[in-house]
């Protein structure tokens, strides 16, 4: 199975797949260069970019959660349901609390959480993955 067959496979339809595709081929000399240089790895490399990415769907990371979901998926950052009910439906606040001062982000002033949130079919995060 060639590359472009194997994203096809794992995506959520043939545009989003030639759209994919189209992104490992312009950039298939430092994919190459980055050591996914056989089958095996390709194929890894594609999964855990379907997964990441809804099957390439997403390129950049959704953090519009409800109060429910924040309490749910982001507790130790929004202990009490009046922190989540403050925060809900509000993406780059939630971005700024949740990636401060990690992964070389700044503070929550410094917007880094907003700025360097997870992007790409990798949803890479954090200023110091930039």
């Amino acid at each position: 199975m060639g590359i472009s067959e194997a994203i096809h496979s794992v995506a959520s339809s043939t545009i989003v797949g030639d759209v994919a595709t189209e992104a490992w081929e312009e950039n298939a000399d430092e994919i190459k260069r980055l050591g996914v240089n056989n089958d095996r790895r390709c194929a890894m490399l594609i999964g855990q970019c379907a997964h990441e990415s809804a099957k390439f769907l997403a390129r950049s990371e959704n953090l519009n959660y409800s109060a429910d979901a924040l309490f749910r998926v982001f507790r130790k950052y929004f202990p009490t349901r009046a922190e989540c009910d403050a925060f809900a439906r509000q993406p780059e606040k939630i971005a700024n609390r949740v990636y401060a001062s990690r992964m070389g982000n700044g503070n929550t002033a410094s917007g880094d959480g907003w700025k360097y949130r997870g992007r790409g079919y990798l949803q890479l995060t954090g200023r110091s993955n930039y």
